[in-house]
């Protein structure tokens, strides 16, 4: 039978690949999206829609890093043009099932953290400072 052409039967020739013998000791296939709140909207939706196509697929996680607001933005625009009568929060609730929001460092904070890198970084130095 020739394989279905169509983005169902693409999930579910996928589907069928990640329950195959072969990767029955994979537990988990994890999918990092990161900066998609930078992306131009077209994209935004674009990238979305394709992970809709594996939410159903048994295995795969995504974890999204992006700003919540951004993303709700180009989804706008983007949905915007094509009249679809669909709400941003919708369309965000359906694809992100567990959200963790995370909140703005303030400027002390910032200081910390970069204080901390820059250690990290001199600690790292000294150790190959030592080595040679």
């Amino acid at each position: 039978m020739p394989p279905d052409p169509t983005l169902q039967g693409f999930r579910r020739q996928f589907a069928e690949i990640m329950e195959s013998e072969d990767l029955k000791p994979l537990e988990r296939v994890v999918v990092l999206v990161d900066d998609l709140d930078r992306s131009l909207p077209d994209t935004v939706v674009e990238t979305l829609e394709a992970i809709k196509l594996f939410l159903s697929v048994k295995k795969m996680a995504f974890v999204i890093a992006a700003d919540e607001e951004n993303v709700a933005s180009a989804i706008g625009r983007r949905l915007a043009t094509t009249g679809q009568p669909i709400t941003l929060r919708l369309y965000l609730e359906k694809i992100v099932q567990v959200p963790v929001r995370i909140p703005a460092l303030g400027r002390d904070q910032t200081e910390e953290y970069l204080a901390l890198l820059m250690l990290a970084d001199l600690e790292r130095i000294d150790e190959a400072v030592a080595r040679v």
